[in-house]
């Protein structure tokens, strides 16, 4: 996000110099910080057939993968909620049961990325990948991919005055994380951040976001997972600081919320298929032309959300919308639940 004072309100930036791990240790979720500081964790909900999405995002930045087929009606439910005061120290206690005693999550520093970072898109692959013909064989990787990687500076002029980047990488980075280490990296064809990421069919899309220039990037780049080769899929639809997921059972990418070219808030759900199947045989499509989803809008227009997706159901968390002038951010929590999915519980509209 571009730090805005007017028209988003006064936002922090937050510099991802480093990766950060979840280490499980148990059944409490704790959160540590040093007084004053501030804590950020994200965590990874797997949801089928190589799929994953960020239960918890660093700003807006949302991530989706992989599945099969379907078309989905979706319908839309919202509860809001009043969170208390933030500390220096969080824990959260969950209650299962477990064998073994009480289990924690830790934070910790693994590794360095090649810049700071902010405003990024992450997305995370299973399956077999052999970057290097004669290296070895990944089983996940995460892409950390674009962002900020410079210092905010005041501007003044133009019909949206505040801080913005100075600098945006098309740097993508893959990590593997069962060694816990940087195992390459490669530049986009377009430098952009404040997009989404998706793995589908053993491709990574880059998909929206901005250029340094605040315009809005309609292409989308791919990143071929068996070659480690980059294309390009043009497209017309401008949006930036969406959210992304996937649903089980299905091959497409979708993403939901966001601000238009002109800082407009979305509420508008959209589903994209980037690959058809021919004979079996999987081809990219030529342009990004998603469609609206029927009964996917969000109750409140709003960018900068963050999603996540449990047994098919999709949880839209927070943001901040045009209605006041970007002054505060939200609380609201829309739930996103496919009509397929209420009809297998035998549940009724």
């Amino acid at each position: 996000m571009k730090l805005k004072l007017n028209p988003r309100g006064t936002v922090g930036a937050v510099l991802m110099a480093a990766v950060a791990a979840l280490v499980f240790h148990g059944g409490n979720t704790a959160v540590h910080a040093a007084p004053n500081s501030t804590a950020t964790t994200t965590t990874f909900a797997t949801i089928e057939n190589n799929s994953t999405v960020p239960a918890t995002t660093i700003e807006n930045n949302s991530t989706a993968s992989n599945s099969t087929t379907g078309s989905t009606t979706i319908t839309t439910t919202t509860t809001t909620t009043t969170m208390p005061a933030s500390s220096a120290s969080m824990s959260t206690t969950h209650h299962h049961h477990h064998h073994g005693g009480n289990p924690t999550i830790t934070a910790e520093v693994v590794g360095q990325l090649p810049s700071n970072r902010s405003d990024t898109a992450v997305a995370t692959a299973f399956g077999e990948f052999q970057i290097d013909r004669q290296g070895p064989t990944y089983n996940h990787l995460i892409f950390i991919t674009g962002g900020c990687n410079a210092r905010q500076s005041w501007f003044g002029d133009g019909p949206f005055p505040g801080y913005y980047c100075t600098s945006i990488t098309n740097n993508v980075v893959a990590f593997d994380p069962m060694n816990e280490t940087v195992v390459a990296q490669w530049d986009a064809p377009v430098p952009r951040y404040r997009h989404v990421a998706a793995v589908v069919h053993g491709h990574l899309f880059l998909i929206g976001g901005r250029d340094l220039n605040d315009a809005p990037v309609t292409s989308v780049d791919v990143l071929n997972l068996n070659n480690f080769s980059w294309s390009t899929i043009s497209g017309s639809l401008a949006i930036s600081d969406h959210a992304a997921f996937v649903l089980r059972d299905s091959a497409a990418v979708y993403f939901v919320g966001g601000y238009d070219s002109a800082y407009t808030a979305q509420t508008a759900m959209y589903k994209w298929e980037p690959v058809t199947v021919n004979n079996g045989v999987p081809r990219l499509v030529d342009t990004f032309e998603p469609e609206q989803v029927a009964g996917g809008d969000l109750s409140v227009a709003r960018g900068d959300l963050s999603v996540a997706v449990v047994n098919n159901t999709v949880y839209a968390v927070g943001g901040f919308t045009h209605y006041n002038n970007f002054t505060a951010p939200l609380n609201v929590c829309c739930v996103v639940r496919p009509k397929s999915l209420k009809e297998r519980k035998g549940e009724r509209e």
